[in-house]
């Protein structure tokens, strides 16, 4: 009977023994899978912010393109303003000098 105990108790043992390992391999996969997981999270991170920063310069280049744009119509509208202003003003002359034409143009010459 003795020895029927003992060879029951050693296969018991041995699949206790089969138990823990399986454990232990599940235990590891488990570990493996969170490392994966991590892994992706980080990943998936460093995506975003890289999506992030690239919004961030998009918007910069888009202030800058505004700028430009705003000094070139503010060029634009100058440049505009001083051709109508030079096409519609009157040759001036000193209060000292008659407004008629040889006049002004006499003042004009003289000037250095």
């Amino acid at each position: 009977m003795s020895l029927g105990c003992l060879v029951v108790s050693l296969v018991c043992f041995l699949v206790s023994l089969e138990c823990l390992l399986v454990s232990l391999e599940c235990l590891l996969v488990s570990l493996g899978c969170l490392v994966v997981s991590l892994v992706c999270f980080l990943v998936s991170l460093e995506c975003l912010l890289v999506s992030l920063e690239c919004l961030l310069v998009s918007l910069g280049c888009l202030v800058v393109s505004l700028v430009c744009f705003l000094v070139s119509l503010e060029c634009l509208l100058v440049s505009l303003g001083c051709l109508l202003d030079t096409r519609s003003r009157l040759p001036l002359c000193p209060d000292t000098c008659d407004k008629d034409e040889n006049s002004v143009k006499t003042f004009h010459e003289n000037i250095p």
